[in-house]
């Protein structure tokens, strides 16, 4: 009896001997786009509510990276999965169970005077390492959750940037808009003198009475379009409307594009790519961890026995081992190292889809870039040139009204066409700059 309370006294206490677990996420490291960002909070940018009057790209980046609720749910995904890896590392409870034996029987045992009872507490032990391979397994989850975090801040910084050069577009797009259906008004004015003093025909009034006309329409189509994007770009820090004024910024800023060479060597930054290195990680913890399942569990207990016939008092032990006959966990092993392997061959297929997109994104932004080049240096100083010498001569009599509002569309369809290709070109710069973390101005 001394032996077996000693047993008791010495085993129970070191079933509750910690060995190390982690139960928070490892946090990633900041690519280089999203560093000058991550220290702002509410105070340090002063601003509460909607934002009004000017934005700015800074402004806007800021408060979607604050204020995105798609953001914030991902950021509460790696709380949660943190919690799951608590809840992982606790050891099982003990189990408390109160025995009667030999009472409400027949003769001597028809009452309770021979009755045994015994009072004991069992606990699962759980061998192999299994809590801290279950432990692992769960924290590593939680890392996977902080790198699918890293790569949302990233669409968020992409989706931000895209709706506020559309914005900024639209904007450029109203004020063109403006400026023709001003030249229009002008030459309209122009045309009644002319005619007043002889020198051209009342028909080309009505004429332009019909592009004014037309002009308002396309400002009214231009001012919902700007009306539309303004509300996008708003959604991105969670807003319903957009309160703001206007945004202000450069969108025909452009840098050089660099080699592709470049930037598929940053491509090893992308938190897509790196998530796949704990996916690995994790799938191999579950393998050791289906491994360790294979050997059993035992459940020990100990416990006070008090016999009523006697008056005695005795303790009793005992362990309960499942044998591992039919069921060894074969399958789960199986399954654990199929997905070894698969994580491989994600993570392989993974790169070559990043590779691939970052080529073709990569061909889109040279051909914007020349696009926007040769327009701004040779197309549209052309085409100012041709409406400069025809508005000129029509006043001489030397064309008619058709080929001025001719030299007119060519000058506005190029300016249009170079504020497309400015957008497109920043969309597919920020497309970039979202696959390889980095800007391309601070590439070296």
């Amino acid at each position: 009896m001394k032996r077996t309370y000693l047993w008791f006294l010495v085993v129970f206490p070191g079933l509750f001997s910690c060995a190390a677990t982690r139960n928070t996420a490892e946090k990633p490291k900041e690519v280089p786009l999203m560093r000058e960002y991550s220290t702002i909070t509410e105070d340090t940018l002063h601003i509460t509510g909607e934002p009004k009057g000017i934005v700015t790209l800074p402004q806007a980046l800021q408060l979607a990276l604050m204020r995105n609720p798609a953001l914030s749910a991902f950021s509460l995904e790696i709380r949660a999965r943190e919690a799951a890896a608590l809840q992982a590392a606790l050891f099982p409870n003990p189990t408390l169970m109160v025995e009667v034996e030999n009472f409400a029987g027949s003769g001597p045992y028809s009452s309770f005077r021979s009755s045994e009872t015994t009072i004991s507490v069992g606990q699962l032990v759980q061998i192999s390492g299994k809590r801290v391979k279950q432990a692992n397994v769960a924290a590593l989850s939680g890392d996977i959750s902080a790198w699918d975090y890293e790569s949302k801040r990233l669409d968020v910084y992409s989706n931000v940037v895209i709706a506020y050069n559309n914005v900024l577009a639209a904007q450029e797009r109203v004020a063109l808009i403006k400026e023709i259906l001003k030249l229009n008004e002008d030459f309209k004015r122009n045309i009644i003198r002319l005619i007043e003093a002889g020198r051209t025909s009342p028909v080309e009034q009505a004429r332009a009475d019909v592009e004014i006309a037309n002009t308002r329409i396309e400002l009214q189509r231009r001012e919902r379009e700007l009306a539309a994007v303004r509300m996008q770009l708003a959604a991105t820090w969670g807003a319903a409307r957009a309160e703001f004024d206007e945004v202000r910024g450069n969108l025909d800023y452009t840098v050089p594009v660099p080699s592709i060479k470049v930037l598929k060597n940053l491509l090893k930054q992308n938190p897509d790519l790196n998530r796949w290195q704990a996916v690995q990680e994790q799938s191999r913890a579950v393998s050791e961890l289906a491994r360790a399942e294979r050997i059993p569990d035992p459940s020990v207990g100990a416990g006070y026995r008090f016999l009523s016939a006697t008056n005695d008092r005795a303790f009793v032990a005992g362990i309960t081992v499942p044998l591992k006959i039919f069921n060894r966990n074969q399958g789960a092993i199986e399954e654990a190292e199929i997905r070894v392997r698969q994580s491989k061959q994600l993570e392989t297929a993974a790169r070559i889809n990043l590779q691939a997109e970052l080529g073709r994104e990569y061909e889109m932004l040279k051909a914007a870039y020349q696009s926007v080049k040769s327009l701004k240096e040779e197309v549209i100083p052309q085409a100012q040139q041709a409406f400069d010498g025809v508005n000129r001569g029509y006043e001489q009599g030397k064309f008619g009204l058709l080929d001025v509002l001719d030299a007119r569309r060519t000058l506005f369809s190029s300016r249009e066409a170079y504020l497309k290709n400015l957008q497109n070109y920043q969309e597919t710069r920020s497309r970039i700059e979202r696959l390889i973390g980095q800007s391309l101005e601070n590439i070296e």
